[in-house]
């Protein structure tokens, strides 16, 4: 699967998300040499970020620092003059960011609401926001939300095989969340070849729909997580 999804206008908190965890600076400089990515894209999505979803920096420790360093690839370039302003705000926002206090509270906090959507069940959020150690729940929230954008991915794509009894928990997760900030991801009309869905024994039209695909996933591995697949499958049909 091509690792690389544009900065569009739905994607991209979910997208720079992912890119600020799984990739180094490096590795997105090379991305913006090679024009994968645009660097105003990605200042604009970073910015909004830094705005509208704080917490995700109270997630990602490295984040802020990542952010610094992405600017000042262009901070002082006379060429990017038009872009002082953003940048010196941006570099105020994570400051401020990183002088938050009762940054545990706040991810604990920030846990129980997301865990509560993402499985549609507060006892369990609750539990696992009160019970586990600081360092592990940041870990699993930001392993839920890089699979949001692996999601996009596979829908864009097409490639549903990638989902199996190991990653199903994950893939409802996603389903949920997405449902409820990205809803219009399930009808998006992505170009894409004419492909078969990936289970031979399934009686589908060549090119179901994405609608179809989640379900039909849900479908047959629902045994693996019965209560949150029927609540799932409800929201969705």
């Amino acid at each position: 699967m091509d690792d690389n999804l544009k900065i569009e206008k739905g994607n991209a908190k979910i997208y720079t998300k992912f890119l600020l965890y799984k990739k180094s600076v490096d590795e997105i400089k090379n991305m913006l040499d090679n024009k994968e990515i645009s660097y105003r894209a990605l200042l604009s999505s970073i910015y909004d970020l830094l705005n509208n979803n704080r917490i995700y920096f109270l997630l990602n420790d490295g984040a802020t620092s990542k952010v610094r360093e992405l600017i000042n690839l262009k901070r002082f370039d006379t060429n990017s003059e038009s872009l002082t302003d953003e940048f010196n705000n941006a570099i105020i926002k994570a400051n401020e960011i990183d002088s938050i206090k009762n940054r545990e509270k706040n991810v604990r906090l920030f846990a129980r609401r997301d865990l509560t959507l993402r499985t549609l069940d507060e006892r369990y959020s609750v539990k696992k926001s009160n019970k586990e150690e600081i360092e592990d729940l940041k870990l699993l929230l930001l392993e839920l939300q890089s699979f949001d954008y692996q999601y996009i991915k596979m829908i864009k794509y097409r490639e549903y095989d990638s989902i199996d009894e190991s990653n199903f928990r994950t893939f409802l997760s996603s389903t949920n969340y997405l449902l409820e900030v990205e809803p219009e991801i399930f009808v998006w009309d992505y170009p894409s070849k004419i492909v078969k869905f990936y289970d031979r024994n399934a009686t589908f039209k060549d090119n179901p729909s994405i609608l179809d695909c989640i379900i039909s996933i849900i479908e047959k591995y629902k045994n693996c997580s019965i209560k949150t697949a029927t609540k799932t499958l409800k929201k969705l049909k």
